[in-house]
């Protein structure tokens, strides 16, 4: 059953940070070869606030076996506190457009391996479109009720 049209997975590496870590740990989200799939990770360079170099490391599923296969992995590496969490806020993450909002903490990710809901700046963004019919906001908390209980 497609559960969401799209998944986006970002994150910005700062300076003085690993990106080859950071990268690994995007990677993890989806236990697949990239590169016999044929999925890209995009990686752009720009400036911040204060003249420094921000990279920003993103990929997007459109097929149904990798989005599943992503909601899975998330599924596994989140506790049932964390799955509650996002069902109690499923809400206000939601918008109009049925996009589905997490953020999960990069340091405790980076540093503990532990996958933690935050409101935080620094964190691995993660958008996902949710699949329903009718598209309607109704119907996309079903479905979101589904994927986290």
């Amino acid at each position: 059953m497609k559960l969401a049209h799209t998944i986006k997975l970002s994150v910005f590496v700062n300076e003085g940070e690993s990106e080859e870590l950071v990268l690994e740990k995007l990677k993890s989200f989806l236990p697949l070869d990239f590169e016999h799939e044929k999925l890209k990770i995009e990686r752009r360079v720009s400036l911040g606030l204060r003249e420094n170099k921000i990279i920003t490391l993103e990929f997007i599923l459109e097929k149904e076996k990798h989005t599943n296969l992503f909601i899975e992995t998330l599924l596994d590496k989140l506790s049932q506190q964390q799955k509650e969490l996002l069902l109690k806020q499923a809400g206000s993450r939601l918008d109009n457009d049925l996009n589905f909002f997490m953020r999960l903490d990069k340091p405790r990710l980076l540093e503990e391996n532990k996958y933690f809901i935050t409101d935080s700046g620094s964190c691995f963004h993660i958008t996902m479109r949710i699949a329903c019919f009718p598209s309607k906001r109704e119907k996309a908390l079903e479905v979101i009720q589904k994927i986290f209980k």
